[in-house]
């Protein structure tokens, strides 16, 4: 995928034309004379409009400028042609193609008539034609326009005119769009010729003609030539005090310096360029937002992608606001702003950016723009790699078919999209139709480019890997040995390409059955992207993962794990340099194939060398690398303003931003569900750019408090955790941790004492224990009750057998305090406890369950463990403990069930209940109003009324302060409240007996929430999304959930082992949870809760689960594990 700039190859070029025709045109009008004073007033609010930019405002004073001049002169007269020319240019600046095409070509008539057909009248007017051609897109029309304007001048002895020298340059870019690269440097070279004769070379139109050509040269791969002038025009600028001008032949110098792979140069030139625009244009000009753009693109390229999210919605936020949000510079930096969420795995809102993008360039150009093309491009790309790959074909042939028609079957564009159309192919198993696309786009690019250009280097590769897919290894390898020596020869030797190449031609070697040779390849690649990525970027740790995979088939295992857990560090320091955005879907999983990959290699060496606490000490360190951090580092945060002495000040102004972020960042993801619908895409956008200076607020306040708080900027760094470090400072005598991770072929799992740590590699794959977990999980539902006892009998056992017992092979769990389950992939889905150590027992409530041997809990990671205590004991060190309990149960969901509160009247209910259905507050009214038929998992609870008072009795008796908030009263701005004000904190226990929704189960809900009053809030929705949850400011020793689901993991936080509302109970600042992994039955549950909490008054809180879970199995109604089991502690059972 191409990201791309906003080009600076012409800002004297067509527009810069129009822009310095204008104030001639109007001075023209001003001479002609006095009958013309009536247009005086009109001209002078023209050519402020103008003057200030303002090319929208300028059009209405112009329309009638047109209209007096007609009145004045006639239709036909020349001084009305002037006025036409005017408000024709203004369309052209303003993308309003379609009216300007009549005017324009009635300027030239009118032209042609008055002063006959070769006046140099005329070939200003065909000049200005021609500009309106090319930003249409129809180029192939504009070049015999400016030729003709060309031979006019060039007929009236004109030939060293500068205004030839305009039309050779404007010729020379046609060409370039064109792909006749030849013609555009011989154009070019003749515009520069002229004009340095003409004009002293500190001269801007030199400094143009300077940058044009040498852009010309790097697109022919011809790159110190292209430095050389580049550097001639820097020169040449800096002496003649042309600080603008320098500023865009550093842009461009940057530019190529990228493209060969001098990122570090690139970065100082870009930064030049950028330092001059902003010190003399401002920083909310739209060239500085170009070189803002520019250096994205250089920061997405070098893996720093938080940085280049940032640069690109700065630059997306000027162009947006100066331009409107269908401008073609919105398009281009949308397209790149695509491209950096599709890398960091954010695949909504890439598509998001997309649809903008295309919608942009379609309503500027039309539907047949290569502009159109090219993001539509992109999109395919996207779709390709996201496994769409019917709309990724759809979408690369509408592209090629766009490029094909606009230029041709021979140009560049044309060979590019039939190259990515191969990509396509190869990605499906098409391998012939691979082959001929790459054979296609490589007979137009060596027409078009020549043999020696990198981009016939790119399809040589890939053509490559076509053949080593093919299992040709010869083939394979002599296509990439030619592309190497190419590459070499125009990049360098050190270039990424070329290490792209290498790796390529590693995989023939191996096909081959030349291990040596391929390993040789993959450590060059290593070599070469270490020293021009540097050491932590994603494709660094690729190539280490490839000589790691070498030194395993040649048997040295050790060295092997090695490089395995060398390269997790560097993903991992590559996340962590990529910022926060990075951790997401695709960057979880490149690291748990790089984990998988490391545990077997792991479990491979196990046999010749017997060292079990060596092998756990590799395996812990590779699961605790590659788990998700975004709960640790969201612990860490918290842990951080606890511990560094913040002052309340302070630390409400962090809890403040952080939780206005959240609150920002759910409507985000709201409008997201709205799909399709008309602006959702645009709207997004809109929520990502009121975000972006959120978190740039956020940054300067952590900035602010490393400066202040010495102890504040380490804390916020989570430090390694390595196994020796866990079992001294994490784990307490007597607890055992349990370890897991899920492999393609296998599972692997740690069992680690505060003495005793060992490895083991097990028998069940993902999809195999998938399959069985899912089993599993269908004989606990509450629907199950009813079936034969066997079934679970044989699904408890089996999995107990084959995921448990070899951990706990010799181990005496009487001398066991506590299990901590540290789960991952679909085993954060079920409850330890309910597992049977044995088939024994007649009834369910005499089976063999493990939780009857040992009290079971659950943490996300090791990491979070550590962070969880240390957070803990920084609060009861800081005596910030709660005394009281804030309960919520019973909440209001009806409109029947509000209006038998008599809380409101008729009054009350309108805005809510009168139509029928809800409104969700904050989002756009027609698209987020819910009917009542989409409420129906909605319904009222007055059981959760009884256990939230029966619960409250309980507290009062030990005399406990306690807050029941039930019915109307249970509403979401209630508990915002009490969290504003800090009430909250005072609470050692917060409790919710409610529903809770998945995404999806209602529309409008884009992730996890609790339900409160729906009705009768007039502050709030009564939906308590995550991020709303995050937010709150609390200090509780336990959050208790007792609704549907809050504990389940869905498919989607595999990689987190922990549902996103007990993460974000968390972040909000507790140190335990209590939720449930399915649905509730109302009279267990109830009983199930009142037994708990009687029990927490004399033991610890797992203690009191299990005693509760034990209580309700003796009842002959809740024997079943359905109605027991599915209530988890997570977090410190202590």
């Amino acid at each position: 995928m191409t990201r791309i700039r906003v080009l600076f190859l012409c800002r004297r070029g067509f527009h810069a034309g129009l822009k310095r025709a204008l104030p001639l045109c109007m001075l023209a009008l001003c001479a002609a004379g006095a009958e013309t004073d009536a247009l005086d007033e009109l001209y002078t609010e023209v050519n402020a409009c103008f003057a200030a930019g303002r090319y929208q405002e300028a059009i209405e004073p112009a329309q009638r400028a047109v209209e007096a001049a007609t009145a004045l002169y006639g239709g036909d007269g020349t001084n009305t042609a002037v006025c036409l020319n005017i408000l024709g240019s203004l369309y052209v600046l303003t993308h309003r193609y379609a009216e300007a095409e009549p005017l324009l070509l009635r300027v030239l008539r009118v032209r042609e008539q008055a002063t006959g057909a070769e006046d140099p009248g005329v070939a200003q007017a065909l000049n200005n034609l021609a500009s309106l051609r090319v930003n249409q897109g129809r180029y192939a029309e504009a070049e015999p326009l400016l030729e003709r304007a060309t031979a006019i001048y060039r007929a009236e002895g004109l030939a060293d005119d500068l205004r030839v020298a305009t039309c050779l340059n404007n010729l020379g870019e046609v060409c370039r769009h064109l792909g006749a690269y030849p013609r555009a440097r011989r154009h070019h070279r003749a515009a520069l010729d002229i004009r340095r004769a003409a004009l002293p070379p500190e001269s801007a139109l030199v400094a143009q003609s300077i940058n044009n050509l040498a852009e010309i040269e790097r697109i022919l791969g011809n790159h110190a030539i292209a430095e050389g002038l580049f550097l001639e025009g820097i020169s040449a600028a800096a002496a003649g005090s042309n600080v603008l001008d320098e500023a865009v032949l550093r842009n461009n110098l940057a530019f190529l310096l990228a493209d060969t792979g001098h990122y570090a140069p690139a970065r100082t030139e870009y930064g030049r360029a950028l330092s001059l625009r902003r010190e003399h244009l401002g920083g909310r000009d739209l060239d500085t937002a170009a070189t803002i753009n520019d250096m994205a693109v250089l920061c997405h390229d070098g893996g720093r992608y938080d940085e280049a999210l940032r640069l690109y919605l700065e630059a997306l936020d000027v162009y947006t606001n100066t331009l409107g949000p269908r401008h073609p510079r919105v398009a281009t930096v949308s397209r790149n702003l695509a491209g950096v969420y599709a890398a960091l795995g954010r695949y909504a809102d890439a598509e998001d950016q997309y649809a903008v993008a295309v919608q942009a360039c379609e309503q500027a150009h039309g539907s047949n723009h290569p502009a159109v093309a090219s993001t539509l491009n992109d999109f395919a790309a996207f779709c390709r790699r996201q496994g769409k790959y019917a709309e990724a074909e759809t979408l690369y042939l509408r592209a090629l078919a766009i490029r094909t028609h606009v230029f041709g079957p021979a140009h560049r564009a044309v060979g590019e999209s039939r190259g990515s159309l191969a990509r396509l192919y190869e990605d499906q198993g098409r391998y012939a139709d691979a082959a001929r696309e790459h054979e296609a786009a490589l007979a137009i690019l060596e027409a078009s480019l020549g043999t020696n250009h990198p981009a016939v280097a790119r399809v040589l590769c890939r053509m490559a890997a076509v053949q080593c897919a093919l299992s040709n290894g010869a083939a394979g390898s002599a296509l990439a040995l030619r592309a190497r020596a190419l590459q070499e020869r125009v990049l360098g030797p050190r270039h990424p390409d070329v290490a792209a190449t290498i790796q390529c031609l590693g995989d023939a070697f191996l096909l081959q059955g030349s291990k040596h040779l391929a390993e040789q390849a993959y450590k060059e690649a290593l070599h070469i992207r270490g020293a021009a990525l540097g050491p932590l970027h994603p494709d660094t740790a690729d190539a280490l993962a490839r000589v790691a995979a070498c030194a395993a088939r040649k048997g040295n295992t050790g060295h092997a794990v090695a490089l395995y857990v060398r390269a997790l560090r560097v993903l991992d320091g590559a996340f962590a340099a990529a910022g926060p955005a990075a951790l997401r879907e695709r960057m979880n999983a490149d690291m748990e194939t790089l984990c998988a990959d490391t545990l077997a290699a792991v479990a491979a060496r196990r046999p010749r060398r017997a060292a079990p606490s060596a092998d756990a000490a590799l395996a812990f360190a590779a699961m605790e690398t590659a788990r998700a951090r975004e709960m640790l580092d969201e612990l860490v945060d918290l842990d951080a303003a606890q511990r560094a002495g913040l002052s309340r000040a302070d630390a409400g102004r962090l809890a403040s931003l952080d939780g206005e972020t959240h609150l920002l960042e759910a409507r985000k993801d709201a409008t997201a569900l709205r799909g399709d619908a008309p602006g959702a895409a645009l709207d997004a956008t809109q929520a990502e750019l009121a975000l972006a200076p959120l978190r740039a607020q956020l940054r300067a306040l952590r900035a602010e408090f490393a400066v202040r708080y010495p102890r504040y900027a380490s804390l916020c760094q989570p430090a390694r955790l390595d196994l020796a470090a866990f079992q001294s400072t994490v784990l307490a005598p007597g607890e055992l941790a349990l370890c897991y991770w899920v492999g393609q072929n296998g599972l692997y799992a740690c069992a680690i004492t505060k003495d005793e740590a060992r490895f083991h590699a097990l028998a069940p794959g993902r999809a195999a224990l998938r399959r069985r977990v899912a089993a599993f999980r269908d004989v606990l539902t509450p629907g199950a009750t009813t079936a034969p006892m066997n079934a679970y009998v044989q699904c408890a056992a089996g999995l107990y057998a084959d995921v448990v017992a070899p951990l706990l092979a010799g181990r005496d769990l009487s001398k066991c305090t506590a299990v901590y389950v540290i789960p991952h992939d679909c085993l954060a889905t079920i409850p330890f406890d309910a597992l049977l150590r044995s088939r024994t027992g007649a009834t369910f409530a005499a089976l063999d369950y493990l939780g009857d041997s040992v009290p079971v809990a659950y943490v996300p990671s090791a990491r979070v463990l550590r962070q969880i205590r240390e957070n803990d004991e920084a609060r009861i060190t800081a005596a910030h403990s709660g005394t009281g309990a804030v309960l919520f149960g019973d909440p209001v969901v009806t409109p029947r069930q509000y209006a038998g509160t008599g809380a409101g009247g008729e009054g009350a209910l309108a805005p809510l209940a009168m139509r029928s259905g809800l409104r969700m507050r904050g989002a756009d009214p027609a698209a987020m109003f819910i009917p009542d038929k989409e409420l129906t998992l909605i319904v009222p609870l007055p059981s959760s009324r009884r256990e939230v008072e029966g619960i409250a009795g309980l507290l009062r008796t030990r005399r406990t302060p306690v807050s029941v908030f039930v019915g109307a009263d249970a509403r979401e701005s209630a508990l915002k409240s009490l969290s504003a004000t800090g009430a909250l904190l005072s609470n050692r226990y917060v409790h919710f007996a409610t529903h809770a929704l998945l995404p999806g189960d209602v529309r409008g809900i884009p992730e996890p929430c609790l339900v409160l009053s729906l009705y009768g809030d007039d502050s709030d929705d009564g939906f308590l999304a995550a991020r709303e949850i995050m937010g709150l400011r609390m200090n509780a020793d336990m959050v208790t959930l007792s609704a549907c689901f809050t504990g389940y993991v869905d498919q989607r936080e595999y990689a987190h082992g922990i549902s996103a509302l007990a993460r974000a109970f968390f972040h909000a600042g507790t140190t335990r949870v209590t939720a449930a992994l399915w649905n509730l039955e109302d009279a267990s549950t109830t009983t199930l809760v009142r037994e708990y909490y009687a029990g927490l008054g004399a033991t610890n809180t797992l203690a009191a689960l299990n005693q509760a879970k034990r209580a309700l199995r003796s009842d002959r109604r809740f024997t079943h594990p359905a109605f027991w089991a599915g209530f988890v502690l997570l977090g410190e059972w202590r």
